[in-house]
């Protein structure tokens, strides 16, 4: 069996109010020259088709136009397309049925039996006649992570002919690599790979950007990674895997698909100076190719009150380029041999707007404002005091 893996293509996503149609046409121009020659019995996509939840109709449409053209790429080929969880389940199922008529399969969430509850597994498997079988899974909630192994003990008790297993996901497993993601307090929840069974030969996965496989998978789970740089951090080739099963228990050979982009991201200057200085360096920037630019501004404090009209006096000279924003790196940001060091125990003890001065701190390098600390003890006090705001 061979499939296609892609997956997070977050169309619709505005890029600092920049329309990206265009670069996401440009992936699926290469992904539709890429199915014709490979002409693969599966092209499974593994979540965040949408940026939002609620696309606009452009975005849908471009979504439908470029599925009927991958379609008509290769007939032959079954499209699995399973949710994210930046994809509504509902709306992207509820032209499932039309779907089928290109041969397309559209799994948005899971759906239970009525008298039981018991979750219906017949939904998420998908057998290619002669080819292996494709359990496909959307982003579900971490309380029905069971249905992993669930679905690969349905699959082991009718697999007779030891035809090829790929299963989908979207979800972060322990150990992976989350360079580009803005993580939460407390870093991105994760699942340990032994937790969604065995019996796949392949795990397609979704959800983080970088291209990986998993090292404890050895060579047998993967992330395809997003066909397109969705923010400066991702500073990572971006791809689509192609990969290649003879029959179930064999190795797996996966080979890299990398998307050039439309647009390129750069930082300007590499490393943050001054502002004069980093204006200096934007003005004498002129790159080949198009894209993105970030301005690396070290300062005590802040940025000059004029910065962004004289950014847009220099921009407005460089046609190709288009400006996102100031990252600010300040002078004064503590080493990590100074920075204080609290347990448990007293984090409890201390007063929120007390954790908030010291956090304040450590990543500026300077004092929490008065006015800041007093809208901050405000909103602190009107969160532990709700019936005190209710009468404001």
């Amino acid at each position: 069996m061979k499939i296609i893996h892609t997956a997070d293509w977050h169309l619709g996503q505005e890029f600092f109010h920049y329309d990206r149609k265009e670069e996401h046409l440009c992936f699926f121009q290469q992904l539709c020259r890429l199915v014709k020659e490979e002409q693969p019995d599966a092209l499974v996509v593994c979540g965040d088709i949408f940026h939002s939840a609620t696309p606009s109709n452009a975005t849908t449409r471009l979504y439908t136009e470029q599925m009927v053209t991958l379609h008509e790429s290769c007939p032959s080929m079954v499209i699995v397309v399973t949710a994210g969880n930046h994809d509504s389940c509902s709306r992207l199922e509820s032209t499932g049925e039309v779907w089928r008529l290109a041969n397309v399969k559209v799994l948005g969430g899971i759906e239970r039996e009525e008298q039981t509850g018991e979750i219906i597994l017949e939904r998420h498997i998908i057998e290619l006649d002669g080819k292996g079988y494709i359990v496909a899974v959307p982003f579900i909630s971490e309380k029905n992570y069971a249905l992993f192994p669930e679905l690969l003990q349905a699959v082991e008790s009718r697999n007779i002919k030891a035809l090829p297993v790929v299963m989908m996901g979207h979800l972060a497993v322990s150990g992976s690599d989350f360079t580009g993601h803005d993580q939460p307090i407390g870093g991105i929840e994760s699942e340990q790979l032994s937790n969604l069974g065995n019996g796949y030969d392949y795990l397609a996965l979704g959800h983080i950007h970088c291209p990986q496989t998993l090292k404890e998978s050895n060579g047998h789970a993967r992330y395809c990674g997003s066909p397109i740089q969705v923010n400066f951090d991702e500073k990572y080739p971006h791809s689509v895997s192609i990969v290649e099963v003879e029959k179930h228990g064999d190795a797996v050979s996966i080979k890299d698909f990398y998307i050039h982009p439309f647009q390129k991201f750069y930082d300007v200057p590499k490393n943050a100076l001054p502002f004069d200085e980093a204006l200096e360096a934007l003005r004498q920037f002129s790159p080949a190719e198009s894209g993105y630019v970030r301005l690396n501004v070290l300062v005590k404090d802040y940025a000059p009150s004029d910065a962004e009209a004289r950014i847009q006096e220099v921009m407005a000279l460089k046609k190709n380029l288009y400006f996102c924003y100031i990252q600010l790196e300040h002078e004064k940001s503590l080493s990590s041999t100074e920075r204080k060091i609290f347990n448990t125990q007293e984090i409890r003890m201390m007063q929120p707007i007390e954790l908030a001065k010291t956090f304040y701190q450590e990543k500026y390098g300077t004092d929490l404002e008065d006015e800041m600390s007093k809208m901050l003890s405000e909103a602190i006090q009107n969160v532990t005091n709700p019936d005190q705001l209710s009468l404001l």
